[in-house]
């Protein structure tokens, strides 16, 4: 649950899984802010998460289909409670002003959430100077303002791995093996949307 085999495994029986699919959520994520006008957009990911992998995939192949620049992906935990990560954030937001980038993907909320309150103590005003849209959603509603998320269905992979396991006992061998997707919800807030904007 929440992992990948390889698409072989050398077991009896190929290895089944059922998984966010967080390339696909990070892809709603960079179509939603092109969607709203942005065209330099930054990923922030959180060092020595599994899920980054998938997010970073997610992240080219929508940069690719939209024709956006990829080259903006800062691997570094930003986190209140992270040793150095106001100077982490200082040279984030600084790269932006560099670039022209005028909207940030960070994973996950309690990362996003540092970002904006150190934006807010520098006078960048979220979302008008820079939109932020976070990845979890766990506790991005909580953010001044309310934050924009990905929402992996992390209840509903739970759900669907036990429907699974359920199912191999009752089918046994004659069931074939299964490995399942679940598509993340993007909850729109206040920070990916300027004044004025509608969805």
């Amino acid at each position: 649950m929440e992992r990948q085999t390889p698409p072989w495994t050398p077991t009896p029986r190929q290895l089944e899984w059922v998984r966010s699919d967080h390339a696909l959520g990070l892809e709603t994520a960079v179509r939603h802010l092109h969607e709203h006008g942005h065209r330099r957009i930054g990923l922030v990911l959180a060092n020595g998460s599994p899920t980054s992998t998938h997010l970073a995939q997610g992240w080219l192949r929508a940069c690719a289909e939209l024709g956006l620049p990829g080259d903006f992906v800062v691997r570094a935990s930003v986190a209140l409670d992270i040793p150095g990560h106001r100077q982490i954030i200082e040279e984030i937001l600084l790269r932006c002003r560099r670039s022209r980038t005028t909207a940030l993907i960070v994973h996950s909320d309690q990362d996003a959430m540092s970002v904006a309150q150190y934006a807010a103590e520098q006078g960048i005003a979220i979302p008008d100077d820079l939109a932020l849209v976070s990845y979890d959603d766990e506790v991005a509603q909580l953010a001044e303002p309310a934050m924009t998320a990905v929402r992996p269905p992390k209840a509903r992979v739970g759900r669907v791995a036990v429907e699974m396991m359920v199912s191999r006992l009752l089918e046994g061998k004659r069931r074939p093996a299964q490995r399942v997707l679940v598509l993340p919800e993007l909850i729109i807030r206040n920070s990916s949307l300027r004044t004025g904007t509608g969805r």
